[in-house]
C-alpha cells in the first residue's frame, strides 16, 4: 500500500512536489495501479525509467505511457523484478539532466542504474537518454521531439564505451561503490 500527496510550495515557482506514504523501494509505479502501462510496455517492449510522477505525467502528456518512476536516483530491487516479468527489449533510463550543476547528479545516477541493471539485462537492452533540459517538466513540444529522436537513433556501441569511460572515472573518483567494479571492468573489457 502507498499514497501519493500532491502539493504546491511558492518556493518552487509553483511547480508540484509530491509525498510519498510509504515503502518506495517496494513499488514499480504505475505498472500495477494502472493495467494500460503494462499493455502499452508490451506493446513497445520499451520501458522509459524517470525519476519523479512529474516527470512520468509530463511523458504520458507527449504520448509516451510505458514509463516507470524509479522515485529518486536508484533503481530498486522490486522495480527490478519488475522489469524482469516485463522483459522489455529496451530500457531507456531518463533520470534529470543536472547540466547546470557542478556534478550531475542525474547522468552519474544515470550510470549507476545502467551499471546494476547489467547485472539482470545484456547490454544492449540498455541505454541512458536524459532530457533535453533539466528535467521533462521543464521541455516543450519541441524539446520532447528532439529527445525522442535522440531515444530512437542512440548508437548503443558508443554510448557504452562513453559509459564505460565515466563509469571508471566515477569508480576512481570514489563516485561508485567499490562493489561496482567489476561490472565495470566487464563494461571496459567488453566495449573499449
Amino acid at each position: 500500500f502507498f499514497q501519493i500527496i500532491f502539493f504546491t510550495f511558492p518556493f518552487f515557482k509553483n511547480r508540484p512536489k509530491w509525498k510519498h506514504i510509504g515503502v518506495k523501494t517496494k513499488w514499480a509505479y504505475p505498472l500495477y495501479s494502472n493495467p494500460s502501462i503494462q499493455k502499452s510496455i508490451e506493446d513497445s517492449k520499451e520501458v522509459i525509467l524517470v525519476e519523479s510522477i512529474g516527470d512520468m505525467l509530463n511523458l504520458h502528456e507527449q504520448g509516451f505511457s510505458n514509463c516507470l518512476v524509479v522515485f529518486g536516483l536508484e533503481v530498486s530491487p522490486a522495480l527490478i523484478c519488475s522489469l524482469m516479468t516485463l522483459s522489455p527489449q529496451s530500457i531507456i533510463i531518463s533520470t534529470n539532466n543536472d547540466l547546470e550543476k557542478d556534478q550531475n547528479r542525474g547522468l552519474n545516477a544515470a550510470i549507476k542504474n545502467y551499471l546494476k541493471l547489467s547485472s539482470y539485462f545484456d547490454y544492449d537492452k540498455l541505454s541512458i537518454c536524459l532530457p533535453i533540459k533539466n528535467d521533462f517538466g521543464d521541455m516543450k513540444d519541441s524539446d520532447f521531439k528532439e529527445w525522442e529522436s535522440k531515444k530512437n537513433n542512440l548508437e548503443k556501441e558508443s554510448q557504452r564505451d562513453h559509459i564505460s569511460k565515466m563509469a571508471n572515472k566515477m569508480l576512481n573518483e570514489n563516485m561508485l561503490p567499490k562493489s561496482f567494479s567489476s561490472k565495470v571492468n566487464k563494461l571496459r573489457r567488453e566495449f573499449v
